[in-house]
């Protein structure tokens, strides 16, 4: 979608959420981000695992979080059902929801 939308106005930001603590799981991290050359600015949260999980309500990963032009939040998958189960990630429904944000 960076590609894709990128030159409409979408801005993607991958955000690392592994340990700051551990840094053999970073350095695995940062490996394999530079190998597959993502196209995007990486942001590391330096905070524990417990607390951004609490903070995003974020309890697996991969995930996503949807903002508009004026930096308002739209929509987070996956989401939690009533049930507290948590849908996969629908990267078309994210996209819909990007093709519509950036129509505004």
């Amino acid at each position: 979608m960076h590609e894709k939308y990128g030159k409409d106005g979408l801005v993607v930001y991958s955000v690392l959420l592994d340990d700051p603590k551990d840094a053999g799981l970073r350095a695995t991290g940062d490996k394999y981000l530079t190998k597959v050359k993502v196209p995007f600015p990486i942001v590391y949260l330096d905070m524990p695992p417990a607390e951004w999980s609490k903070k995003l309500r974020l309890d697996a990963y991969p995930g996503a979080f949807v903002f508009n032009r004026a930096n308002k939040y739209v929509k987070k998958m996956p989401e939690t059902n009533d049930k507290g189960d948590q849908d996969e990630v629908d990267y078309d429904v994210i996209e819909k929801t990007v093709q519509s944000l950036l129509k505004e």
